[in-house]
C-alpha cells in the first residue's frame, strides 16, 4: 500500500482569487526558502509548491480514494 500526505492551506471558499493568488504565491516564495526547504527535508518531507486548482485536484483525489475506505471502516468524526 502506497499513502502520500501532504500539508496545505485552506481559505473560505469564496476568498477572493487575488488573496488566494497572493497567499499561494507568499507561501511558495517561503517554501522555496533555503532554511524552509532545509527543515521540511530533515522531517522527511518534500518541499513542493502548487497552484491552488493542482491543490483542489489533490484534495478531490484523495477524497475518492479514500473516502470509501473510511466508510467501510464505520468511522464517524467526533464534534
Amino acid at each position: 500500500m502506497i499513502v502520500d500526505s501532504w500539508t496545505g492551506m485552506f481559505l473560505p471558499a469564496k476568498a477572493p482569487e487575488h488573496i488566494v493568488d497572493a497567499l499561494n504565491a507568499a507561501i511558495g516564495q517561503a517554501v522555496s526558502s533555503a532554511e524552509v526547504a532545509e527543515n521540511l527535508i530533515k522531517t522527511g518531507n518534500t518541499p513542493a509548491i502548487t497552484s491552488h486548482a493542482q491543490f483542489a485536484a489533490t484534495i478531490k483525489a484523495d477524497l475518492q480514494r479514500w473516502g470509501p475506505v473510511v466508510k467501510a471502516s464505520g468511522f464517524i468524526a467526533d464534534d
